[in-house]
Order: structure tokens, then C-alpha cells, then sequence
């Protein structure tokens, strides 16, 4: 007679789970993604626009069918995934994707900002206040703030901040410049 392991008796943990108190919180204070979650599946969004310009590309193309479809693989593929996704998941757990893809996409995109557009801005182009400047919003748009627990209802009040920097840091750049051809 064979024997059972004895962790062949334990039970298995429970898959990952993406609604948990902290993200549904970090999802519901987010200023655009707080209403989506609560009206609308993401996926629904993402279909319009997905079809939208699948539509807009086939009218403004002169290949054939087979050829547009071959050419439009990805999209298609996408479109599958999502149309899957919309069965599948509930407002939430799409709203909590999108934002955790979001955050990561910010994430890289600040750090690349903060490292490659400063040492170019310096090195490059001789130009410290547009190091200066990549730097600061680098810094401000890094996600991080937002995960601390005394500042999560304070999500709106941050982006609004982040975007009066943008919009400080835009003035400085046209003004010394920087952003004209």
C-alpha cells in the first residue's frame, strides 16, 4: 500500500487575488479610473476602441480584406483577448488590471525620464535647467505617494498637484525654448 505524502493532505492556496481591500481602494480613489470601475467594464471601452479603429484604418486602406485582417494580427489577437476578458472578469477586476498596468507603464516611463532624459538634457544638450526639469516631473509623476495609507484619500488632490507641476514645468520649458522646432 503506498503511502501519502504529508503535504499531499494540505490543501492548496487560494489563487492570487486581484479585488483585496487595498486595491479596490487604490482603484475607487483613482480620479479617472474610480468612475469606469463603478459604470462600466474596461473591456467595454477597450472594444469600442479597438473596433473603432480597426473600422477607421479599413476605410483609410487600400488593401484587400485578407491582406488588412493579416495586417491587423495584432489588433485581432488583442480584440480576442479582451472580448475574453469581458466574459470572464467583473468591472473590478478589469478597472484593477488596467490600473495596475498603468501604474507599472508610469513607473518605467518616470524612471527612463529621471535617467535618460536628465543625462541627455545635462550631457548632450548642456542645458541644466532641462535636466532640472526632466528631473521634477520624472519625480512627480513616479508612482508612490498614492500607496500610502494616510494619503490613499487623497488620490484626486495629488494628480491635481502633479498636473499644476506639468503644467509649471511646460510654461518654463516653452518660455527658455526647449520644445521648439
Amino acid at each position: 500500500m503506498a503511502e501519502s505524502s504529508p503535504t499531499a493532505s494540505k490543501t492548496s492556496p487560494p489563487p492570487f487575488e486581484l479585488e483585496t481591500p487595498w486595491t479596490i481602494e487604490q482603484v475607487q480613489g483613482h480620479l479617472i479610473l474610480g468612475p469606469i470601475a463603478r459604470h462600466v467594464k474596461v473591456s467595454t471601452l477597450a472594444i469600442i476602441v479597438i473596433v473603432s479603429s480597426m473600422v477607421i484604418d479599413w476605410a483609410t486602406s487600400q488593401a484587400s480584406l485578407p491582406r488588412f485582417a493579416l495586417d491587423q494580427l495584432f489588433s485581432l489577437l488583442f480584440l480576442g483577448a479582451v472580448l475574453h476578458s469581458h466574459k470572464v472578469q467583473t468591472r473590478q477586476q478589469q478597472a484593477i488590471i488596467l490600473w495596475g498596468a498603468i501604474k507599472g507603464t508610469a513607473g518605467f516611463a518616470c524612471f527612463v525620464l529621471i535617467t535618460a532624459g536628465t543625462m541627455t538634457q545635462w550631457f548632450d544638450e548642456g542645458n541644466p535647467l532641462g535636466a532640472l526639469l526632466c528631473l521634477i516631473l520624472g519625480l512627480t509623476w513616479m508612482p508612490g505617494p498614492e500607496f500610502i495609507p494616510r494619503l490613499v484619500p487623497h488620490q484626486k488632490a495629488i494628480t491635481a498637484g502633479r498636473i499644476v507641476i506639468t503644467l509649471l514645468c511646460l510654461a518654463v520649458s516653452l518660455q527658455q525654448g526647449f520644445w521648439t522646432s
